[in-house]
């Protein structure tokens, strides 16, 4: 009878580890705009509320899934050593077991699992995860808060998954394997790069700066944007310090098609030019 319970104790506890474990995987895998939805198309508060504190339900998550995982290895454990009688022997096959089970059956299959159907699963799981949430209460914090202090430095776990030198890596693999293209790679890595970009690096010195007179016309504006290359010219008044505006191409593209036969466009004096706006950066 013994053995019997034992086995299904084990049973039992590898099937809430794997359940957990898809948990896990569909929480992490959901996007934003499908959690808004699962919220509105749920009948409960539950999931609202792990979405309110995702970090203290995914650690208490996280806390569960682990205990459920080494008490069913306590339970094969023992219920071999009872069938064997050999403590040694016992140990020895109830590593081997629950390594094939922990990755089949709680690794991989119902990481899956969650990925592909991650917003029912995290509809179906809310309450279940809610409750187990409450049982805890602070404890998960505490021993996060005992982990940090074993390893100082670390990344807590409501950081960033990836840092950034990780999230290049991680990019330049997706390259690597064809899952992105080449340039949606470079894309990507600009974005980093631009970052870390220093002003100074991309301003343009005053003395090669491209400007306009106010009571310039505007077909000379034009010829000026045709022989420049540039969509916007600053308007300046007696020196380039003194930036009246910016004119736009399109503006005086506009102007220029817009005139009869025989008249004239007006200058920049009596054209209003958009104004031009500064952004200082507080240090």
């Amino acid at each position: 009878m013994t053995p019997l319970i034992l086995a299904g104790m084990a049973l039992v506890f590898l099937s809430f580890a794997a359940f957990l474990t898809a948990a896990e995987s569909a929480f992490n895998y959901l996007s934003r705009h499908d959690a808004e939805a699962a919220i509105l198309n749920g009948r409960g508060t539950a999931l609202k509320r792990i979405m309110a504190e995702p970090v203290a339900h995914m650690r208490a998550l996280r806390f569960w899934r682990i205990w459920f995982d080494m008490a069913s290895a306590v339970a094969v454990t023992v219920l071999l050593t009872s069938v064997f009688d050999n403590i040694w022997l016992s140990g020895l096959i109830a590593t081997g077991v629950m390594a094939l089970l922990g990755f089949v059956i709680v690794g991989v299959s119902p990481r899956q699992l969650g990925r592909v159907h991650s917003a029912g699963l995290v509809r179906f799981s809310a309450p279940l995860i809610r409750w187990l949430c409450w049982v805890l209460g602070p404890i998960p914090g505490w021993l996060v808060t005992l982990g940090s202090a074993v390893a100082p430095g670390a990344p807590a776990d409501n950081e960033a998954f990836f840092s950034e030198e990780e999230f290049r890596e991680l990019v330049d693999r997706a390259t690597e394997s064809d899952v992105i293209e080449d340039n949606e790679a470079e894309l990507i890595q600009s974005v980093f790069d631009f970052g870390d970009t220093l002003v100074r690096s991309v301003m343009v010195p005053r003395t090669d700066i491209l400007s306009i007179d106010s009571g310039s016309s505007l077909h000379r504006a034009m010829s000026l944007f045709l022989r420049s290359g540039y969509s916007r010219i600053p308007v300046i008044g007696e020196n380039t310090d003194q930036v009246l505006g910016i004119v736009y191409l399109k503006d005086v593209a506009a102007v220029i098609h817009n005139l009869g036969p025989g008249e004239e466009p007006p200058s920049l004096t009596n054209w209003p030019a958009r104004s031009a706006t500064y952004r200082t950066r507080n240090r």
